[in-house]
């Protein structure tokens, strides 16, 4: 008689943890693409929500893309990362915060584009 084997797996659900959201930078420029990134572990995969500063649904998925308006001075987005099992919800939360500004690159940039710029003769 030959022995039997049993292969047993195991699920084990994981609440989403070691949420994080790149890059981390600071500062933008106006006009800036800026690419946002929100991870977390868990099980069942986590699906990711970003919100913003009034806490509204600004994207669903993990990628958030925006351009960096000259009229908005400080962005706030929350990711929110969700995963389900035993009937309930269980999340995790980050909050990223930057600003848009010129900084001494940018203006260093900026006076270079003026000078090379063509010169407008203007005669009265």
């Amino acid at each position: 008689m030959g022995k039997q084997v049993y292969i047993i797996y195991y699920v084990v659900a994981v609440a989403p943890r070691s949420l994080h959201i790149t890059p981390k930078r600071s500062t933008y420029q106006p006009g800036e693409r800026i690419s946002l990134l929100c991870t977390a572990e868990g099980n069942p995969m986590p699906s990711y929500r970003w919100t913003n500063f009034d806490n509204e649904t600004v994207s669903e998925g993990a990628d958030l893309t925006i351009v960096a308006d000259a009229n908005t001075t400080t962005y706030v987005f929350r990711c929110t990362a969700t995963n389900h099992y035993n009937g309930k919800n269980h999340t995790a939360t980050d909050v990223v915060t930057f600003s848009v500004g010129i900084d001494n690159t940018g203006m260093q940039m900026l006076q270079h584009n003026f000078t090379n710029e063509t010169q407008i003769s203007v005669k009265y």
